[in-house]
Parts: C-alpha cells; sequence; structure tokens
C-alpha cells in the first residue's frame, strides 16, 4: 500500500514453512518470474520440529525428539475431526463435556504430554531451514530473478533485548548465507530497539503485529528495500 507502482504475490500462509513454500516456488518459477523475492521465515522456522518425514531428513539424518509422540497427537485429532464430521452422536456428546467443562486429563497428565525442542531439535531445524533457501536462492539466480531479500521480521526480541535461542540461530544463519550470495541476497532486519512499554501496543504477542506493528514494520521494511535494490523506486 506504501507504493503502488509494482505488483506483487503473496506465498504468505498460517504456519508457513521452508518445506513448503521452496514446493511453491519451484512449482510456479517455471511459469512466472518475478524480478524481486522476499524470503521471510524467521518464527515458522520451527515448524517441523515433531515432523517425522521433513524435507531435508535424508540430508541431515537427524529425528527429531518428539516426532513419534506429535504424530500420535495429531493422528488423534484427525480421527476426532472425523468422528465429529461423520457421526452425530459423537459430535453432541463432545459439545456436552466441552460445555460442563469436565476434566479428562488433568494438569501433571498435560505437563507430561507437552512437547518441547531440545537445543539439537532447534538446530537441525534451523539447518532445514538453511537448506532450503539455499536452495530457492540458487534457484531464483538459475530462473533470472533480480535481487533477493531475506527479511527478518519485527518480534518480542526488539523489545526485551534478549533473543530467543532460535532466534539467535535464526539471525546467525541469515547472516553466513548473505555473505556468502552477497550482493545478490541482502538481509532486511527490523533490528529497532523499542521500549518495552511499546510491546503491547505494536504487538499481539511474541511474533503476529496489531495494525499499528504491521504499519511500522511496513514502513521499516520499505525504506531499506528501496534503499538496497535497483529495481524498485
Amino acid at each position: 500500500k506504501i507504493n503502488k507502482n509494482f505488483e506483487f504475490k503473496n506465498y504468505a500462509f498460517h504456519g508457513a514453512n521452508t518445506d513448503q513454500q521452496i514446493v511453491l516456488l519451484l512449482m510456479d518459477i517455471i511459469q512466472y518470474t518475478p524480478q524481486i523475492i522476499l524470503w521471510s521465515n524467521k518464527f515458522n522456522t520451527t515448524n517441523i520440529i515433531g515432523q517425522s518425514n521433513y524435507r531435508n531428513k535424508d540430508i541431515l539424518k537427524y529425528e527429531f525428539s518428539n516426532a513419534k509422540k506429535t504424530q500420535f497427537f495429531l493422528y488423534i485429532k484427525r480421527l476426532d475431526k472425523s468422528l465429529k464430521s461423520y457421526l452425530l452422536f459423537y459430535s453432541l456428546i463432545d459439545k456436552i463435556i466441552h460445555r460442563i467443562n469436565i476434566k479428562l486429563i488433568n494438569e501433571e497428565i498435560l505437563k507430561t504430554i507437552k512437547i518441547k525442542p531440545t537445543k539439537q531439535d532447534l538446530i537441525h531445524a534451523t539447518k532445514n531451514f538453511e537448506i532450503n533457501t539455499i536452495e530457492a536462492i540458487k534457484v531464483s539466480k538459475k530462473f533470472g530473478v533480480k535481487e533477493f531479500y531475506i527479511i527478518s521480521l519485527l518480534s518480542v526480541d526488539n523489545f526485551e533485548g534478549k533473543k530467543q535461542y532460535k532466534h539467535e540461530l535464526y539471525d546467525q544463519t541469515i547472516r553466513n548465507i548473505e555473505n556468502l550470495y552477497y550482493p545478490y541476497v541482502k538481509i532486511i532486519e527490523t533490528e529497532q530497539k523499542f521500549k518495552k512499554e511499546k510491546k503491547n501496543e505494536l504487538l499481539c504477542d511474541g511474533a503476529h503485529k496489531k495494525y499499528k506493528g504491521n504499519i511500522l514494520q511496513a514502513n521499516i521494511i520499505y525504506k531499506k528495500l528501496i534503499s538496497y535494490s535497483n529495481i524498485i523506486r
């Protein structure tokens, strides 16, 4: 909305990670080659944790620590959804249980089934992101994309000073990628620090922005984009 002199296609969707986005890129770039790609995956890099069949498993030769447990709960959720869709009685019982708030699982059991990634999980999830991103860069160059930007979005890190470990890994990885492919690849980050009081004004949670936060973020990204780009003016 800041600059209407160029067309764009937004591939973002809820929970998207690079395993999914690299597939979309490979499918579409054959028919349509954009001049610029904005690659933004800071928050969903770890979304593959718990998956037993992520894209670069054969390369990394790593099994996420809770993959079997995650797949089990995913199966249960799918079964639950199917039963609700096809069995009226099951759906009715489910609604009754929900309304009277019966606790079928107590707090202690919930703690034991909560899935928490290990340090190695985070490292390998970031490595999976790195492999996909480098492939996206190579494919983009091959098909004539002129500029490739890695966008590092505004988050709770901009307010509380100390970065989460997964974001430290992400930052280190994208800098390594930029060093390898510069000047074709450039990082655009919203590294500006804000007062803690501003957090509730700009953020809904650790990653998602309120309307005011989105406007601020868009302006930061746009100013850097026009200062780096030879195409957008």
